[in-house]
């Protein structure tokens, strides 16, 4: 989809800006934050999933919108709503862990490259998830593209 693609080179230069100007410490820090604000927003105070509708209904997608499978994929972005056949991923949950992987790009580039690589382990299992699940609901996609990004980031410094 090109709305997808719009939305990623956005993110990446977002990303290259932002994670160039920060220590990876930071960035952890403000992660880890920001997933739990993610999981408590979603399942607690569910004010993400209400403005998230709110922006649907207007059918304004801050989001990466992803099919659920492959016949999906040819689907066109005015016809796409937030039922079963797509998982829509936010905008934040792309940039953020892709600014923590520029910023590892201070330490290494090897650093830099598991941190992305947990990082896609935990969208999959995010998505892996979604997938699973018999009646979709909302998800917060944070927690575990964190958490694979800063199991990336640790496994880094062991080899």
């Amino acid at each position: 989809m090109f709305f997808d693609l719009v939305i990623v080179l956005a993110i990446s230069a977002i990303s290259v800006i932002f994670g160039f100007n920060f220590m990876p410490s930071i960035i952890i820090i403000i992660l880890m934050f920001l997933a739990v604000y993610d999981f408590l927003a979603v399942y607690k105070t569910k004010h993400m999933v209400e403005m998230f509708r709110k922006l649907v209904e207007s059918k304004v997608y801050f989001s990466l919108i992803i099919p659920a499978n492959f016949m999906s994929l040819f689907k066109k972005t005015k016809k796409v709503t937030p039922a079963s056949e797509f998982m829509f991923l936010g905008t934040g949950d792309l940039a953020l862990p892709a600014i923590f992987v520029v910023s590892a790009l201070k330490i290494s580039l090897k650093t830099s490259l598991l941190t992305a690589l947990g990082a896609i382990f935990g969208l999959i299992l995010l998505y892996i998830i979604f997938i699973a699940q018999k009646e979709r609901q909302p998800m917060p996609g944070l927690p575990p593209i964190v958490l694979g990004s800063l199991v990336g980031f640790l496994v880094a410094f062991l080899i």
